[in-house]
Parts: structure tokens; C-alpha cells; sequence
């Protein structure tokens, strides 16, 4: 992965290791000679090699990487496959945190709250470039702190380039050894600092005025600095080559003055491994020591370290975690066509001694300690923006509504396992899910359409399958014979009727055959609310050109489950919420059900935020004819005006709470006491 972090899998990886290398300048030891400092920060040499390395062969997209590699030194190396998938796994690891960290409590406008990011030991790190360049950062204020050699190596490439000084413009020499940038709708700041003056700076206070007083450090200074805005203190690779005490002074440095602080640590861990001993081995080969690694040498440690830091909320996974469970089937698939990779059990080994450990304290940070565990983002994006929200929601959105679905599915996965424990079964049958709806007549209706026609799709493929048409397509005369084939044929690529578990199958003993056009009141009833639906669609697309119906078309198929069973399974918990082991109609009618709690809930919020909206216009007096016009006459895909925001968590949450409204009856039947109503979780 980066830099001196990757261990010598082979003696050929000696000169092959690096990664996005941070910028390893962070000290070692106190006593730590010039030529030790030299060779921590010649392994950002290393890391920007691996990381362009990885931009070449596709595998993640820089157009920055190419600016700090030096072309005099020839074409870059091509790294091993394995490590181009370290480099790959470590980046989207802590993009999806970063991204989520910037996403958290954020609404956009004047009145976004502005987030600061604190790298240390940065190096030749593009991520600023990459995030001011996005201009979607409105108000983000990014320090980098490394050795002054590295950071006014930094300053020079930036000059240089035309294309890194249309990004960070405006550049300051504010110190001797700082200087900054004023990016569109942000602050950069670049400071020469060297981490181990965090403790020094902190024993000249502690010792002033004593005989034993060291030599005098002024007081640390970064200039920049806010306190009172969301921060995100990132050590990506960095304290684990400062000693106990010096990393923990660091920490201390920015938890003292921080109180809405957050942190990334990504680090090796499990030196006593023989895997873990070879990786400390080399390292020492190259002279490099992390004496972290010794004090936190598990997952475990590494979480106390940060509580003891003064932390609330911790959590962490390997690099083999996160690429189980952080990419999706589709992105491993892509990734893996990218190089062949022969040392599978090597990467795993590799990926589970690395580990990335995040944790918060205050606010500002929302639900940003529970991302990764979050696997349908992109799903219910295109499920929200079917159900008629087209703006793109946060990644706080998301993350809500797939709580919620998850909380639904799990229990309707419960309470199916009960009726099938009364049965004396030990397996769901599909009567148990469609019962569980029962209430609900328009979904029904839904549900047994979606059966019938996925029946039909079978049966067409059955008898495709099996040649039944071959006769007819050769020309022969489709004459009736006298065992009825080709009736019974046309039966089964007929639509057929579900019928449902509380209905009897028949009053008598001899079946009535239905007629095509037999449909009953009770059914059109059931249908209303489904028409209504498809009206409501046809409203939405009228306005739409053909690539936006396209697109909406293509979302329209967004599923929890269409290829995706296992990890269906895995998030619905099967095997955990339930011992029954799925057929595959279950799973089909989960993802059908996952789909309609994912729309209802999204028109829940959108009514919501309607409300919202139209109560802040008559507020304020003169913009209520405004804003009516603008809802009646504004189509779908219309640019998106200034009053035009996604829906925000707190929109879901209010929706979500009235869907579990339910009618005052039951609890007048208490009469009047204080006795603690238990309802079941309404289903939606």
C-alpha cells in the first residue's frame, strides 16, 4: 500500500513498495539523525510513484499524481498487482470517510457549515487538489503538515504547473515556513513543521522556570487554525513513526483546542504475526522503526488509544474488511480486470495487517462514524430520484433510509420466522411475507401483479428453453390435437392470478373458469392507488428529454436484490435474524418490497419538505406568490433553482414517523393510564 507500510512480500518488492504516500515526514525518535529523517521522507518519493502507478493502469483517477513524480528519472515503475490494489483499497477507504465527513449535518447554501481538514505528514498528497477542484466544498479550510524540505518542494510543483496553480491560487508566504492558498470557496495551508516540536514545544512549558528546563521551543503555531468548526485530524501513516509519547502529544495538541474534533489513523498492525515479523524485518532492513506499531499492536489497542485520547465514538476495520464490505460485486469485478492478481491469499494476508481506525467527539459529524456499513447508497439514489426526488442527496440521506429499510426488512423477517414457527416449519414461505402486508390492499395488488408476470417470464423461458415452439416456427398448422398441447402451452404463458394466503381457494368443489375480463370491485379498489402512482409518473416524464428518460428508465430497475443476493442476504441478516434459508421468490419479493418502502418513504419526505418550504415562504410575506408559481410551473428536470435543496435527514425522520403514526383508538382502549404502549414496528 504506501510507502514503507508494505512489507517485502518477495525480495523483488524491495524497490516496489509505496503507495499514495502521505508524505512520511513525521520524525522518528528523539535522537534521530539527519540521514533517518532523510530516508522517512525519501519514502514520499516511493508512495508517488505507487500512486501513479495505480492512475496508470486504471485502477483510481488522479489527474494530479503525474505533477509530483519526477520525469527526469524516466517512465514511472509499474508496481506489482498487489500492491496497485493496496494503493486502491487504502485511497477508496479513506475517500469514503473523507466524502462522508465532509457530507455529515452539511445543507447546502450560505448557512453550510464550513468543515477543516488537518493532514499530517501530507507530502505530495493530491487530495486538496482533488477536493478544491470539485468545487462542491463550499467554505472547507485544508492544512498539510510535513518537513519544511517537503512542503516548499510542494510550493515549487505548484508554481510550476499551471494546472495545480489554477487550483490553489492567490498563494501567501504567511511564516518562514508556512504558506497558503485562497481556492475557489475555500483556505489551504502548507506548514514545514516537524511533528516531534509538538512535544518539545509542550516540555519547555511543563519545565519553564526549573533548573532542569530544556532548551526553550516557542510555542507550536499554525497559522489558519480554526477551533470552532467540525475538524477532521487525518494520520495516514504518520504518528506510527513518532514514539508513544510524541504521538500522543500531537493528539493532545489538536483534542485540546478542538472540542468538534474527529480522526483517521490508517496503520499496520499484528507485528508478533510471522507475517507481522517479517513486515517489522524489512522495514528494518531499509532503517525504518514505527514504534507505534509495538504499543498498539492490535485493533483493539489501537481503539483504547483514541478513547484514552479523549474520543466518544471509535470504530476501525482492516483493509481486507473494508474491501469485502466497502466494494460492491460490480467494482471488484472491474478492478480485477485491470491485472490479473495470482497471490490472493498473499493480498488478504497483506490487507488484514492494516487497519483504518476512526473516531469523533462533539457535533457535526452526524452518523459519520457508522459509513461502510452502509451497501445500497447508490441504490436507493436512483430509487429516490425514480420516486421524484431529483436532486442528489447527501450521504446522510441514504444512510438513514437504508437504516430504516434494514429496521423494516428485519422485521418482517421476524415476524415471518413466528408464523413459521407456528406452522411447526422452519422455513418462510412467500403466504408468510404477503401476509405480513395484508393491510395494505394497494401493495397487495402490486405484489401479485410483479408474481404474475415473473411466473409468465419462467414459463416463457421454460418453454423456449425446452423447443416447445419448434413445430410452429417451422411453418406447421397449429391444430388442436387431442391432448390439448397447445392450449396448455398458451395457459402457461398467460399471466396467471396469485391468489392470496387468507383467501379460500374455491367455494366449490368443481373450479369455475375465470373469463379474461373478470375483475372484481374489491381488486379496481386495490388498483386505484397503483394508477394513481402510474399518473403521477406520467406527469414527471412528460417534461423529460430522451436522455433524461433514459436515465429515469435505467433507475426504475434499481434493486436491493437483482445480482446482489448475497449481499442481500448478509445485510437482511438470514442466517442471524432468521435460521431460513432463502428460496429464491423470497428474495425477489424482498427486493420488490425493499423498492416500495425505499418510494414511499422518499414521497413521505418530499411531502414533508413541501410543508417546510411553503410554511418558510409564508413567512417571509412577499415570496409566497413566488413560490407557489414556481411549484406549479417548474417540470422535473429543470435547473435547479436556489430555494431548491435535496431532502435532509431530518426530512426522513419526520416522514418515517408519521408512516408510524397509528390511529388514537388503540390507545384509548388504555383507559387513560399511564401504561407503556409496546406496538409493533409498522410495515411500509
Amino acid at each position: 500500500m504506501s510507502g514503507p507500510e508494505i512489507p517485502n512480500l518477495l525480495s523483488s518488492l524491495r524497490s516496489a513498495r509505496g503507495g499514495r504516500g502521505r508524505g512520511r515526514g513525521r520524525g522518528g525518535h528523539a535522537s534521530s539523525s539527519a540521514t533517518h529523517d532523510s530516508t522517512i521522507q525519501g519514502t514520499d518519493t516511493d508512495a508517488s510513484v505507487s500512486r501513479l502507478s495505480a492512475v496508470d493502469l486504471g485502477y483510481l483517477d488522479d489527474p494530479y499524481a503525474q505533477y509530483f513524480v519526477r520525469s527526469s528519472a524516466g517512465p514511472a515503475a509499474r508496481r506489482l498487482p498487489i500492491i496497485n490494489r493496496g494503493t486502491y483499497a487504502r485511497t477508496i477507504s479513506l475517500d469514503t470517510l473523507i466524502e462522508s465527513f465532509l457530507s455529515a449535518d452539511q445543507s447546502t447554501g450560505p448557512d453550510s457549515t464550513p468543515k477543516q481538514i488537518v493532514s499530517l505528514g501530507a507530502g505530495t498528497d493530491t487530495r486538496p487538489f482533488r477536493l478544491f477542484a470539485s468545487k462542491a466544498r463550499p467554505g472547507l479550510v485544508y492544512h498539510e503538515l510535513d518537513f519544511e524540505v517537503v512542503t516548499s518542494k510542494k510550493l515549487r510543483t505548484v508554481q510550476a504547473v499551471p494546472l495545480l496553480r489554477n487550483i490553489l491560487t492567490n498563494v501567501t508566504q504567511l511564516t518562514e515556513h508556512s504558506w497558503s492558498s485562497k481556492p475557489s470557496g475555500g483556505e489551504y495551508y502548507c506548514h514545514g513543521q516537524d511533528l516531534r516540536n509538538f512535544s518539545l514545544s509542550k516540555a519547555s512549558k511543563e519545565y519553564h522556570n526549573t533548573q532542569d528546563a530544556p532548551q526553550e521551543k516557542p510555542e507550536i503555531t499554525l497559522p489558519g487554525l480554526r477551533t470552532d468548526i467540525p475538524t477532521l485530524l487525518l494520520s495516514e501513516c504518520c504518528l506510527c513513526y513518532l514514539n508513544g509519547t510524541e504521538a500522543s502529544d500531537v493528539l493532545n495538541f489538536f483534542t485540546s483546542r478542538i472540542p468538534n474534533l474527529a480522526t483517521i489513523i490508517y496503520e499496520p498492525i499484528r507485528p508478533d504475526d510471522a507475517f507481522g515479523k517479517m513486515m517489522v524485518s524489512n522495514l528494518a532492513a531499509r532503517r525504518i522503526e514505527m514504534p507505534t506499531l509495538k504499543m498498539y499492536p492490535t485493533p483493539e489497542d489501537q481503539r483504547t488509544r483514541l478513547r484514552t485520547a479523549g474520543f466518544e465514538t471509535v470504530h476501525h476495520m482492516t483493509i481486507e474488511d473494508i474491501w469485502q464490505n466497502w466494494v460492491s460485486p460490480e467494482e471488484k469485478q472491474r478492478v480485477d480486470y485491470l491485472e490479473g492478481l495470482d497471490e490472493v491469499e498473499e493480498w488478504k494476508l497483506l490487507a488484514a495487517h492494516y487497519i483504518v481506525v476512526w473516531a469523533s467527539r462533539g457535533s457535526g459529524f452526524g452518523n459519520w462514524g457508522g459509513v461502510g456499513a452502509y451497501k445500497y447508497r447508490q441504490e436507493i439514489s436512483q430509487m429516490m430520484y425514480v420516486s421524484g426526488e431529483t436532486a442528489e442527496p447527501p450521504v446522510e440521506t441514504t444512510s438513514i433510509i437504508e437504516d430504516i429499510v434494514r429496521q423494516q426488512v428485519i422485521e418482517l423477517l421476524r415476524n415471518c420466522t413466528e408464523l413459521a414457527s407456528r406452522r411447526g416449519s422452519k422455513s418462510i414461505s412467500i403466504n408468510d411475507l404477503i401476509f405480513q402486508i395484508r393491510h395494505d390492499q394497494a401493495k397487495v395488488s402490486r405484489l401479485r401483479t410483479f408474481l404474475s408476470w415473473k411466473d409468465v417470464r419462467k414459463n416463457v423461458k421454460d418453454s423456449d428453453d425446452k423447443g416447445a415452439d419448434a413445430d410452429l416456427a417451422a411453418g406447421d398448422d397449429p391444430v388442436a390435437t387431442g391432448d390439448n398441447t397447445t392450449d396448455e402451452a398458451s395457459k402457461k404463458n398467460k399471466k396467471a392470478k396469485v391468489g392470496l394466503p387468507w383467501e379460500p381457494s374455491s367455494y366449490y368443489n368443481v373450479e369455475v373458469p375465470e373469463r379474461e375480463d373478470e375483475e372484481d370491485e374489491e381488486e379496481e379498489e386495490m388498483n386505484y392507488i397503483t394508477l394513481q402512482r402510474l399518473r403521477k409518473a406520467d406527469e414527471r416524464t412528460k417534461a423529460m428529454t430522451k436522455e433524461e428518460y433514459v436515465t429515469w428508465s435505467e433507475y426504475r430497475q434499481a434493486s436491493f436484490t437483482y445480482r446482489k443476493g448475497k449481499r442481500f442476504r448478509e445485510w437482511a441478516g438470514f442466517g442471524i435474524v432468521t435460521d431460513s434459508k432463502p428460496s429464491d421468490d423470497i428474495v425477489d419479493i424482498l427486493g420488490f418490497l425493499t423498492f416500495e418502502m425505499v418510494q414511499t418513504l422518499t414521497e413521505m419526505a418530499l411531502k414533508v419538505k413541501e410543508q417546510e418550504d411553503l410554511v418558510r415562504a409564508q413567512n417571509g410575506g412577499d415570496n409566497v406568490g413566488t413560490a407557489k408559481k414556481r411549484k406549479h410551473e417548474g417540470a422535473l428536470f429543470d435547473f435547479p433553482s436556489e430555494g431548491k435543496t435535496p431532502i435532509e435527514p431530518r426530512h426522513v425522520q419526520e416522514g418515517s414517523r408519521r408512516l408510524q403514526q397509528r390511529p388514537k383508538k388503540s390507545r384509548a382502549m388504555l383507559n387513560g393510564t399511564r401504561i407503556s404502549q409496546h406496538t409493533p414496528l409498522n410495515i411500509f
